[in-house]
């Protein structure tokens, strides 16, 4: 995470960007609305993000939104071959989801695009809950979000939402394995310190 920051710190900001390095990934979609609406002359409730799944890493930056990388689905996977939403290997827990292009947009233009209730409903794809960990639950923090749930992601698919809905589809923003690496560390730095 450290190394992430580093490099955006050193050599400007990155074309792909680490989604799961974020402490509170809402504030960077926010934000990448917002230089979308000001560019623009757009009112903030006016926009809102289309989404893509790449099957290839981005070599440029996006004029408009922004490219994020680094989140697990769990209940399905990324098929490149078909590029849309399929189900599980045998015994996979989580799937690496490939790099997301976050389009910004006027909300009026993504309805004409996809039908009006492309945003509520999220068909003609999967409306996708992305959490922070898989745990899928969190407390409303005093800014107003959940301090769990980030937001949700349209995903292709050939099947109707209630196939995977009811195989608890949903997207993680970081692997457990990545969380309980972080909190292990933590735990060693705080011991190290104690016996300085």
């Amino acid at each position: 995470r450290l190394t992430f920051f580093q490099n955006w710190y050193d050599n400007g900001a990155p074309v792909n960007f680490w989604f799961s390095g974020f402490y509170f990934p809402p504030a960077f979609l926010t934000g990448a609305l917002q230089n979308f609406a000001r560019r623009n002359g757009h009112a903030i409730d006016t926009v809102d993000f289309d989404y893509e799944v790449r099957n290839t890493e981005p070599t440029e930056a996006p004029e408009h939104g922004c490219f994020i990388y680094g989140m697990f689905l769990e209940g399905a996977r990324w098929n490149e071959k078909i590029s849309e939403l399929d189900t599980q290997h045998p015994k996979q827990l989580l799937a690496s989801m490939p790099t997301v292009f976050c389009i910004a947009a006027k909300t009026e233009d993504i309805k004409a695009k996809w039908g009006e209730d492309v945003i509520t409903s999220g068909d003609p794809f999967y409306k996708c809950r992305v959490y922070k960990t898989s745990a899928r639950r969190g407390v409303l923090a005093t800014t107003g979000h959940s301090t769990n749930f980030v937001f949700y992601l349209r995903i292709p698919t050939a099947k109707d939402q209630s196939f995977w809905i009811k195989r608890g589809l949903s997207l993680i923003h970081i692997s457990e394995p990545t969380r309980l690496l972080s909190i292990s560390y933590a735990v060693f730095c705080l011991k190290k310190k104690k016996k300085k």
